[in-house]
């Protein structure tokens, strides 16, 4: 059990002192308690003359102070949830924008490329476009989660954050062949081959920005994870001391 304090004892030490001095009203808990058994090997013959000067005794946290610990704990892990929700959605706004961005230039370079005659007919094209661009779009996954936290704020003490959902890997959708159909009649082809000759990786050339959001929303995802998992089996290691038989012992 590991969350406890060292004490050094000093001359003149007693454990009913020693216990006051970390908030126990009686030093059960602290004889009782598995780390010190070699000191005393039994509850009932623990005095005070059993302390000698130089040893140390472990002293357990109070299950107060546990309980304390355990809330804050899980509050911790909505708050690595919540915040890495945030990041996630803002690498996927970066995408979002950066992609209405390259259809737009797409766009302009087909209307170009067409002659004076279907210009006119290139309005409505590029004004649809912008419409298209400020289209509110259905929530994702890490939208839906932060709406159920913030619906349940109240119960964050109560519970653990779960885990965030992985995410989609990049497909070859629509938007994939039609890139690759159009291939260099296309600013954003282009642009996805530099980017991949710079990167030296040939999954940016396929799958442009959503294969680089993919990548960042993976590594936001899994470091949330590890830390919210690292703080349940502190939780679980708090609620086995916490709820131990030691804790009710008395001399």
């Amino acid at each position: 059990m590991p969350f406890h304090d060292a004490y050094v004892v000093r001359a003149g030490d007693t454990l009913t002192s020693i216990a006051r001095t970390y908030n126990y009203s009686n030093p059960g808990p602290i004889v009782a308690y598995p780390p010190n058994q070699a000191l005393f090997p039994s509850n009932a013959t623990a005095t005070p003359n059993q302390l000698r000067a130089g040893s140390t005794i472990y002293i357990p946290w109070p299950a107060d102070l546990l309980r304390r610990l355990i809330e804050r704990s899980r509050s911790l892990t909505h708050m690595i949830n919540r915040d890495a929700l945030q990041l996630i959605q803002r690498v996927n706004d970066q995408q979002s924008n950066l992609d209405s961005f390259m259809t737009l230039l797409d766009m302009a370079n087909f209307i170009a490329t067409l002659n004076v005659g279907l210009v006119m007919g290139g309005v409505d094209l590029v004004r649809g476009a912008g419409n298209v661009a400020e289209h509110v779009p259905e929530p994702t996954t890490a939208q839906a989660i932060m709406q159920m936290l913030e619906n349940r704020a109240g119960n964050v003490s109560n519970a653990v954050s779960t885990l965030l959902p992985a995410p989609a890997a990049p497909t070859m959708n629509f938007r994939y062949f039609a890139r690759h159909a159009l291939g260099p009649l296309n600013p954003s082809y282009w642009g996805s081959v530099g980017a991949a000759i710079s990167e030296g990786d040939p999954e940016i050339w396929m799958y442009g920005s959503a294969i680089v959001t993919y990548r960042q929303v993976s590594r936001i995802t899994n470091q949330a994870n590890r830390d919210i998992e690292r703080l349940k089996d502190r939780i679980r290691e708090m609620q086995t001391q916490m709820n131990a038989p030691f804790n009710s012992a008395r001399i």
